[in-house]
Order: structure tokens, then C-alpha cells, then sequence
């Protein structure tokens, strides 16, 4: 927005300055009178307009995809400067719109004003006119047809022709259109003072022009210039309609006596363009689309090497580079090429003096905004004693893409792979082509030989983005199930459950999935805040579009709601595309220094996430919540209870709200879990009370699934209790499934009570009747000598 209004003044300014030296005091004034509009219209529309240069290169038709070298190293932008010690925007919001209020609220008034003088004073209509005799001593003036003036003066005719000739000249060209058109943007640009000085000559021209049309029609100019003088007022302030007054009378005498040729009118019109062909290049926006042709033959695999010379000047191919540039080069010089394909074939190489060490971290962060991990460093000190001062390059440099690929292929002796790509977490695609995973399976089969039985299959599984556990392990099903030897994943980010994780000691089978990602996240363990930035500076945060202001104000209020220890823990993801905005990174970047860890991945655009909205939770419904989490939040956490209807709504709509949501409403009430207990009785005969209710065995399971849905299987655990009496001679094998059920529902804490032996006093420990006792019998036993 601001670069908005700065680009705005900056081209209305350069056009009045234009006006004021060059066309002012000329006698054109239809032409000055568009060229003012025009200049307002050009300057709301130019810093808007986007030109887009459409740049063809060279793609691949193959999907071949290797896996990258493996890394733990998170890219890390350079140190932010200090946090604002005051954030300034809402104060300069709250001020705009005060004034917007008032100047808006002036703008009605006048209009009002304008309307009550029509319909509360007598009219004379001449056609196409109409004049409003008003009583009060009002200089003339005019709105659109109404022509204001004194009635007294009139009737008296103390008024001359030439005035009633001036007024009837600004309602017959219609001059009422442009002030209002400058009023309006008055209102909403009051605070730029360029608009008022376009106001004011708009006005003037208006003047110019109604003076020339009484001029034309043979009035004396020194007699019409006396007559100006004599109804000249200062005391009327409307500013929707055309008056005569003293602030620019000076100025309209000088122009009645001029002349303008059409010589000089043609010269500044020319003089004109130019202007407007500077101003259009220099204040809009440009953007470049690469677009791919079908020609792949001549696409070359080239090593990117970038020299540091001794005083700390980078060279890319002998010319000096900036590190900016460092990533565009990169960028494009292999925009033909998949991400698979550069991760594979391209190298990067720093050539370092030694004394410029500094600039190696750097460097290697521009050429992984440009997407190429593969990045080597080599000492200039150390290549000029084993290589003589050159660089070994890289087995793909000057290679064709297919020749790459041949030479990968090569490399893998008896071995087959296919690549795939997977895109959106759970996309597959091969050959260019979309393929659902209940297909993988026969895709794999159609693409392999199998007929030759000493070759074995691999499958290579590549993801730019996140890919979780559960999908992996059905990509490994799909890739066995057509004989795969060898299933390999890669991916910028592998999610598992924390409870799956095993640090070490995995035991490695035929079946295990080889793993190669940058980033694993245990589930539970997620970035607390998730910021993608697109090309277009677009902030989408945890699913939330929102501009800088909005993140300052929740990165805020989720910093007031974390408690210390749990900032520890924070963590916070920055992915960015190679076109997002430096100057919004670094602003993003900066709001999220000093709350936890911050870290910032570069993303391919094919691959960067939807800027679509999660759906939120209603209006009413973050009121409903709120209204219950306050209740229970003013309970001290000992005396807390909270019902398990008001449970079940708090997390029904808590699940509902997005980040945001939850960081602007009330904390989600924490509470101590209360022990529920079921209670199941098994009669002699096997009959079953579940509840007090007769129920059969294979009921009990679908009812056990109706008590308390919401609750996690770990809740379960930890707040279910279940007590299951016995009768002492209840069927054995009724018993067995019971409490089977009982705990493939959760519940970890079950207790067997023999109802029969409950009411005996007190003996000493029972000799152990049955040899093959359960556990339901033994659990009856310890009961017994227990009691």
C-alpha cells in the first residue's frame, strides 16, 4: 500500500509540475482540461499495471528423478536487524480513517447544502437552465444546470450578461463532473497534498475556460475584467460548485491577453510523450514467465561455478557478480530442468581464495535459493598444488540430458529404477503423467522386464515437499506387490508418528524403505508456525492468508500465550519460491527471530503449497467457545470439573478454528482427567449386563465404541477404568472374550471381581484351584486372598 501511494505521488507530482511550467499560462484550455484528468487517471492506474515478458527455454520430456545427497543443514537467512521498538501501522490505519470519516462526512454536507438551496428557494427555468434566485448575498455560482444567483441583483438586473454568459459556460461543459471527480479523491486521499494542488488547477482551468467563451463572444476584455472585480467575494466556501473569487484572479487576466499558437500547442503535446513513456516504464511492475518449448536436444548440463577472488569480487563464467544476481543466474541457466534432474546432474562449485572464507556461507545460500544443493568448496590455494590452479569438473558437465541420464544408468551395473515424483504429499507422477496409487503397482509392471531374472528392480520415490509415514508405507506395499527389490524415498520432509520412531537399532529386511530427507519431524513435533511466501509476497500462515500487519499482531498474541518453557520448544518454517520478495522474507523473517527456532526452505513453485483457505469456524461458534473456556478458565485448576458435554463442545469447536482463531480467543481451558468407570456383569449362565442392560457379546463392541468417542486411545488409557463382575461360575470362554473386548477398546486398567465371593469375611490366601488358570480366574484369586 505504500508503494502504491509513494508510485501515485511520485507520477501526479512529475505531471503538475509539467502543467505548471509548460502548460498553465497557455491558451488551451480544452486540452488542459483533459490532460489534468488524464493525469489523475494515469497516476491511479499506472503503478497498478503489471507488463509480463514471456521467456521461452528448453525443458526436459522425462521424468528421471536420483536421490539427493542428504542434509540436515536448514538454510538460515542473514542476521534481521532489531525488532521496531513500536508498531506504527494500526495508529496510521486508525488516523486514516479518521480523516477519511471527516472529509467524507464534509463532502455529503456540501452536497446536502447544494440540495436544500434548490428546494427551499424559487426557480426560473431557461431552458436548458435552471436558475435558483436564492435570498441571500452569495456570489454566482453553478452546479451541473442550476445557476445560482442573488434574486434581488437579478430582478434589479444588476447583473451583468457576461457573469450570467460565465455560469451558463461552466453548466453547459459540464465543469460540476470534474469537481466532483477531485472531491471524491480528495476524500480518500486527504492526506496527500498533491491532490489539492490538482484540485485547485482543475478549478482554475475552469475559470480560463468560461472566461474565454464570454471573451469569444465579443465582450470588451477590460470592461468584462472590471465587471469580474465587482463580484468578487472571499466569504463563500462550497467547494462542489463553480464561483467567481479573488485567489486566482491575477492568473486569468494574464492568460485573457495571451496567445498561443498551434505551433507551441503541437510542440508540448510532443514533448508530452516521451514523459508519459518514462513514467509508464519506470512505476509499474514487470514480472517474467518462463515458458517451456518441446526442443530438449540442445539442453547442456553445465557445472555453476562462482570464484572469490583475493579482495572478496565474485566471478561467474570471468564477470563480476553481485550475490543477488548469484541467484537469478542459477535460476535460469537450468529452468529447463526438473528439480530431480538439477539435484542430480548439476554441481556448484565455490572456488575460494582462502583470505575470503567468510563469503563461502553466503554465496551458498543464493545458490540454494536457486535450487542446487549439490555444492562443493575448493581452496584456489590448494587446486594450484594438486590440479594446477583448475577446477576437476563434475562427470555430467557438458553432457545432453539424455546423455546424463545414460551415464546414471550406466552407474547402476545389474540394477533397473524408475522414478517417480510425488507432488502435493500424495500425488504421483511418471512420465509426465498422473497416476492414481491403486495403480502403481501395474505402472511399475508395464515399465519393467521381468523376464530376466539377474536384474533387480528399484523403485525411487521423490518428493520437493512433505510426505508422511502411512503414505510411504503404501508406496512400499504398491512397489512390492510388482516385485520391487528395493524401495528408496527422498523427500524434503518425513513425517512419522512418535510412537513409530526408532532411533536405532532398526532391523533391516527385505521390506525396509531406504530414507533420505532434509528434515523428520516426529509427529506432535510439527512447526508451530508455518510461514509459505509466494512470488507475489502472499503470507500464508498455518493455512491463514495474511498480510505483515495481521502475522506482527498473532505472532504476538501466541507469544503472550506461551509460557517460557514452551518457548524452548517453538519452532517456526519459512518456505520460500525463488521469486518471493527479498524485502518480505526478511520482514517475515525478522517477526519470528527471537520466539524459538526459525528456519527457511526454498521451494519449487510446481510444488509450493495452495494458497487455499482452511474453512473456519463461524463467528457465533469462536463466541460459543469463548464464552465456555472463560467460564471454566476462572476455576482453579484443582476445584476444575468440567461436564462432559461442555467438554465435548469446547474440543468440537476448538478443532473447528484455525491457528488464528485460536490465538485470538480465550486458552482452551486445561483440566485434571476424572477416572469413568464402565462397569460389564457376567452372570453363571454367560448373560451379559452392560449399563444395567442385557447385551449380547457381539453388541458389547460397537457399544464400548459409543462411550466417550472424542476421547484419544492414550485418554483412554489413562481415565478409563473398567470393572467387570464375575459369578464365580460364569462360562470361562464368556469371560476370555469380554475382557478382550474390554481392552481392544483401550482400556488399560481392568479389574475382574467374583460378585459371588465379594460378601466373604476375611481367610487366609485360597490354595489355587484351577492348574490352567486365565488371567480373569488368577486376577480372582489375588482378589480373594486380598479381602
Amino acid at each position: 500500500m505504500l508503494l502504491y501511494i509513494l508510485k501515485f505521488s511520485a507520477c501526479l507530482g512529475i505531471l503538475l509540475l509539467f502543467y505548471t511550467f509548460f502548460l498553465e499560462r497557455e491558451k488551451m484550455h480544452v486540452f488542459k482540461r483533459f490532460y489534468l484528468l488524464g493525469a489523475l487517471v494515469f497516476s491511479l492506474i499506472v503503478p497498478q499495471l503489471v507488463f509480463t515478458e514471456y521467456v521461452v527455454v528448453e525443458p526436459t520430456t522425462e521424468t528421471v528423478v536420483q536421490p539427493m545427497t542428504p542434509s540436515t543443514d536448514v538454510i538460515e537467512i542473514p542476521p534481521a536487524l532489531e525488532t521496531d521498538l513500536l508498531d506504527v501501522a494500526p495508529l496510521l490505519w486508525g488516523l486514516y480513517f479518521l480523516g477519511l470519516i471527516f472529509f467524507g462526512l464534509n463532502f455529503i454536507k456540501n452536497l446536502i447544502q447544494v440540495y436544500r438551496r434548490i428546494k427551499t428557494n424559487p426557480k426560473e427555468r431557461k431552458v436548458p437552465f435552471v436558475r435558483v434566485l436564492l435570498r441571500e448575498n452569495f456570489p454566482p455560482h453553478t452546479f451541473f444546470n442550476y445557476i445560482f444567483l442573488n434574486k434581488v441583483k437579478l430582478e434589479s438586473k444588476e447583473i451583468p450578461e457576461a457573469v450570467l454568459l460565465h455560469e451558463e459556460t461552466h453548466a453547459k461543459q459540464k465543469h460540476s463532473l470534474d469537481v466532483l471527480f477531485i472531491e471524491l479523491l480528495q476524500v480518500v486521499m486527504w492526506f496527500n497534498p498533491l491532490v489539492y494542488f490538482a484540485r485547485k488547477s482543475i478549478k482554475l482551468n475552469h475559470e480560463f475556460l468560461a472566461d474565454s467563451a464570454v471573451l469569444e463572444k465579443g465582450t470588451d476584455s477590460s470592461t468584462y475584467q472590471n465587471t469580474l472585480l465587482s463580484f468578487m467575494t472571499p466569504s463563500y466556501k462550497n467547494t462542489l460548485a463553480n464561483a467567481i473569487n479573488y485567489s486566482s484572479i491575477k492568473k486569468r487576466f494574464t492568460v485573457m491577453k495571451k496567445r498561443t499558437s498551434k505551433k507551441a500547442i503541437l510542440l508540448r503535446s510532443l514533448l508530452l510523450l516521451p514523459l508519459l513513456a518514462i513514467m509508464l516504464y519506470g512505476f509499474s511492475q514487470r514480472n517474467i514467465d518462463y515458458t517451456t518449448s518441446d526442443n530438449t536436444k540442445n539442453l547442456i548440463v553445465k557445472d555453476f561455478i562462482v570464484k572469490i577472488n583475493e579482495g572478496g569480487t565474485l566471478f561467474y563464467e570471468d564477470n563480476p557478480i553481485t550475490l543477488k544476481d548469484i541467484s537469478l543466474k542459477g535460476k535460469h541457466a537450468y529452468s529447463g530442468m526438473t528439480r530431480g534432474e538439477k539435484n542430480t546432474f548439476v554441481t556448484a562449485y565455490i572456488f575460494y581464495d582462502e583470505n575470503q572464507i567468510d563469503l563461502i556461507s553466503e554465496v551458498e545460500y543464493h545458490l540454494k535459493r536457486a535450487g542446487i544443493r549439490n555444492i562443493q568448496h575448493v581452496s584456489q590455494q590448494t587446486a594450484a598444488a594438486v590440479n594446477e590452479g583448475k577446477i576437476e569438473p563434475s562427470k555430467y558437465n557438458g553432457k545432453t540430458l539424455e546423455e546424463a541420464r545414460g551415464i546414471k544408468r550406466e552407474s547402476l551395473s545389474t540394477k533397473t529404477a524408475l522414478w517417480f515424483d510425488i507432488k502435493n504429499e500424495d500425488e504421483i507422477w511418471f512420465d509426465n503423467k498422473h497416476i492414481a496409487i491403486e495403480d502403481l503397482a501395474e505402472v511399475i509392471t508395464q515399465n519393467f522386464d521381468s523376464k530376466n531374472g539377474t536384474i533387480e528392480l528399484q523403485i525411487n520415490f521423490y518428493s520437493t515437499g512433505i510426505l508422511r509415514s502411512e503414505f510411504v508405507a503404501q508406496l512400499n506395499i504398491e512397489s512390492r506387490k510388482a516385485g520391487a527389490k528395493k524401495v528408496e524415498v527422498v523427500t524434503e520432509e518425513y513425517i512419522i508418528p512418535r510412537d513409530e520412531f526408532v532411533e536405532n537399532g532398526v532391523k533391516i529386511t527385505p521390506n525396509t524403505v531406504k530414507l533420505k530427507t532434509e528434515r523428520l519431524t516426529l509427529e506432535g513435533n510439527r512447526p508451530n508456525i508455518l510461514v509459505d511466501i509466494n512470488g507475489q509476497g502472499q503470507l500464508l500462515v498455518n493455512h491463514d492468508l495474511m498480510d505483515i500487519i495481521k502475522l506482527k499482531n498473532y505472532v504476538s498474541k501466541l507469544r503472550d500465550q506461551t509460557s517460557e518453557e514452551e518457548k524452548e520448544s517453538f519452532k517456526s518454517v519459512i518456505y520460500i519460491q525463488f521469486e518471493s520478495p527479498s524485502s518480505i522474507i526478511d520482514e517475515v523473517y525478522k517477526i519470528l527471530t527471537g520466539f524459538g527456532d526459525v528456519s527457511i526452505l526454498p521451494i519449487e513453485k510446481e510444488t509450493f503449497r495452495n494458497f487455499n483457505v482452511q474453512e473456519k469456524a463461524t463467528s457465533e461458534q469462536i463466541r460459543e467457545f469463548d464464552v465456555l473456556a472463560k467460564k471454566y478458565n476462572a476455576i482453579p485448576l484443582e476445584k476444575r470439573i468440567i461436564p462432559s458435554d461442555d467438554l465435548k463442545t469446547l474440543e468440537v469447536l476448538y478443532r473447528k478454528m484455525t491457528d488464528m482463531q485460536r490465538a485470538s480467543a480465550h486458552p482452551f481451558p486445561k483440566y485434571e482427567l476424572k477416572t469413568e468407570i464402565i462397569q460389564i456383569e457376567i452372570d453363571k449362565k454367560g448373560a451379559i449386563r452392560y449399563a444395567g442392560n442385557l447385551v449380547t457379546i457381539q453388541s458389547l463392541p460397537g457399544l464400548l465404541k459409543k462411550y466417550n468417542p472424542e476421547l484419544s486411545k492414550e485418554e483412554r488409557e489413562k481415565s478409563v477404568r473398567a470393572i467387570i463382575k464375575v459369578d464365580e461360575n460364569a462360562p470361562k470362554p464368556i469371560v476370555d472374550q469380554v475382557e478382550q473386548i474390554v481392552a481392544a477398546y483401550g482400556v488399560a486398567q481392568i479389574d475382574i471381581r467374583g460378585q459371588s465371593l465379594r460378601r466373604q469375611p476375611k481367610k487366609a490366601p485360597l490354595e489355587n484351584k484351577w492348574p490352567n488358570t486365565t488371567n480373569w480366574q488368577k486376577n480372582i484369586t489375588r482378589w480373594i486372598a486380598t479381602t
